[in-house]
């Protein structure tokens, strides 16, 4: 039981890792010259973008927003 709460745990890391990184990265590409006259859907997938070539990181596509 104990190894199927760790499983649950990690997870709930892994995905806070990763939205802490995709948070990260948006505040990255928003401060660089990159953003200028760009639009937040275009800096996100920027930052998407980056986030796979630089840390191998998928970051999931946010559905109905």
């Amino acid at each position: 039981m104990a190894q199927d709460s760790a499983t649950g745990w990690e997870k709930v890391w892994q995905d806070t890792q990763m939205e802490i990184s995709y948070r990260l990265e948006i505040t990255n590409v928003t401060a660089s010259g990159w953003s200028l006259g760009r639009s937040q859907d275009e800096i996100e997938k920027e930052a998407r973008r980056r986030l796979k070539e630089e840390q191998g990181i998928e970051y999931p596509v946010k559905r109905g927003s």
